[in-house]
């Protein structure tokens, strides 16, 4: 069963939000769990006493941590979960893009748009579960899920898959082993000859690199390949963003 958390100030707007989604959950087959929180610190404190969500429906404009910088503190504990931002104007469309945002809700509540923003939710985190690469790590097979994979680099003949948890798994292989599997995934493109990225972890592209999002790791890009990364990153922004308003 996946864990559903929702953090709006009204007390209104949360019994509605609930509402809708146990009754669509009951007609799928219960397929969630929802906790409510009236506050941002609230949901923080249960992060913080080791509860984990699948999904996140944030209210934006609350007293004291917004929505958008309760998002931020999200990220911080967990990359993979996703994030829908309710809200009364689609002026924060764009602005959810910074956090990764999966899609935004617009109130008055359209329970047709929440159904298909759940069925969406759903289906991607089957897919996470379902879709991955198998590595040997020490002499043990382990499944490692594409969406967690931030960058994969080589170095001689050892491949780094770099995760979204901070962790770095080496094994043996070449790139050539696995671009064809990633690269058959419109997030993942190929910069640099030594390196395979997901762009959904880039936080920062310039001229000559790209910073990921935990701030650290710099990915170089080919000269030669520049241009043609760029445009392929831009296009990806934007569909990216296409895909969160339908």
């Amino acid at each position: 069963m996946m864990r559903l958390a929702i953090c709006d100030d009204s007390k209104l707007a949360v019994s509605q939000l609930q509402d809708f989604i146990y009754s669509y959950s009951q007609q799928k087959g219960n397929l969630l769990t929802i906790k409510t929180f009236c506050s941002s610190n609230e949901l923080l404190s249960a992060l913080k006493q080791g509860e984990t969500f699948d999904f996140y429906f944030l209210d934006i404009i609350m007293p004291g941590i917004s929505g958008m910088d309760l998002a931020q503190e999200i990220r911080t504990k967990d990359e993979s979960s996703s994030i829908v931002f309710v809200t009364t104007s689609p002026e924060y469309a764009l602005a959810s893009y910074d956090v990764e945002a999966f899609s935004y809700l617009l109130k008055p509540i359209n329970p047709l748009r929440l159904s298909i923003i759940l069925d969406k939710l759903i289906l991607n985190k089957k897919s996470k579960v379902a879709d991955g690469i198998l590595v040997k790590e020490k002499g043990t097979l382990r499944n490692i899920p594409y969406y967690s994979i931030k960058f994969v680099e080589v170095k001689k003949d050892k491949l780094f898959y770099h995760l979204n948890t901070g962790e770095s798994i080496e094994c043996y292989g070449t790139l050539k082993d696995i671009e064809k599997k990633l690269l058959a995934y419109p997030q993942f493109t190929k910069p640099h000859r030594s390196f395979l990225v997901n762009m959904n972890y880039i936080q920062k592209l310039d001229a000559k690199e790209l910073q990921m999002t935990d701030c650290q790791s710099i990915v170089p890009i080919s000269q030669g390949n520049l241009s043609n990364f760029k445009a392929e990153y831009t296009a990806f922004l934007r569909q990216s963003i296409k895909n969160k308003n339908q």
